[in-house]
């Protein structure tokens, strides 16, 4: 169900065990709430030391469409970072994928890379375990900072919270494209980085340059995608209303 609310916008979904879940779109960073209790927040995008959430926002336009929610966001970088950058979210059956584009301006030089958060967890997460080509299934291991480079970048990673409730963030399919990053494999190395940032865990995503030379990036689109799905149970629950009147929003197909 698609409900919208004098804030914006929410997804509202039920686990196996029949706890409610929502998915919130209120500002530039959307927020996973199960059993009454945020999760994580997903999604940054950047650009050397540039954010691009920090551009020219549309508000998010969210929709029903052919059996799963959208929710579509823009923004506009016509200062320091001449460039155009979307982010989609396609929602069902807790399974979001998560669509990058981004269409760098005339003249745009990176000197680092490209840099990507795709879920920043608020608390509660007390193990994972890993998913990758050279391992299958990884044992589950208390939550430690650690780093992944080229070959070794998991396809796959899952976070279990103390209440139950499991994470699964990867590539996927889309592994190829962010090893090729903004030109190819020659020109930067992909790492992945697990850190704990002053309490708060962060998964990062990162495209580094492998020379000191700044890179002027082809002018075309770039996309950059990934999933995050949830299962499990909690031992709260929400009715998705207590921030105030919710209403349902109805979209034709």
């Amino acid at each position: 169900m698609i409900c919208r609310d004098e804030h914006g916008y929410r997804i509202l979904g039920a686990l196996d065990g029949g706890e409610k879940w929502e998915m919130i779109y209120h500002d530039r960073r959307p927020a996973l709430r199960c059993g009454g209790e945020n999760v994580f927040y997903s999604g940054t995008f950047g650009l050397d030391d540039f954010m691009a959430e920090a551009g020219l926002a549309e508000g998010w336009h969210v929709r029903r469409k052919q059996g799963y929610a959208e929710a579509l966001r823009r923004f506009d970088m016509p200062f320091a970072r001449k460039m155009a950058y979307t982010v989609r979210h396609r929602l069902g059956n807790q399974h979001l994928l998560v669509r990058h584009d981004f269409y760098p301006g005339q003249g745009m030089t990176v000197k680092d890379g490209l840099r990507v958060t795709p879920v920043e967890f608020v608390e509660a997460i007390e193990s994972y375990r890993i998913f990758s080509q050279k391992l299958s299934w990884g044992v589950w291991s208390e939550l430690r900072s650690e780093s992944f480079e080229g070959e070794e970048v998991p396809l796959m990673m899952e976070f279990r919270r103390n209440d139950g409730l499991i994470i699964a963030v990867g590539l996927g399919h889309d592994l190829w494209r962010w090893r090729g990053g903004l030109a190819d494999e020659k020109a930067g190395v992909l790492r992945c980085e697990l850190d704990n940032d002053h309490g708060t865990w962060k998964l990062t995503w990162h495209w580094q340059l492998r020379s000191e030379e700044e890179l002027l990036p082809e002018l075309r689109d770039f996309r950059f995608t990934y999933f995050i799905h949830w299962y499990g149970t909690t031992s709260g629950d929400t009715d998705g209303s207590e921030d105030g009147r919710v209403e349902e929003l109805r979209v034709d197909e």
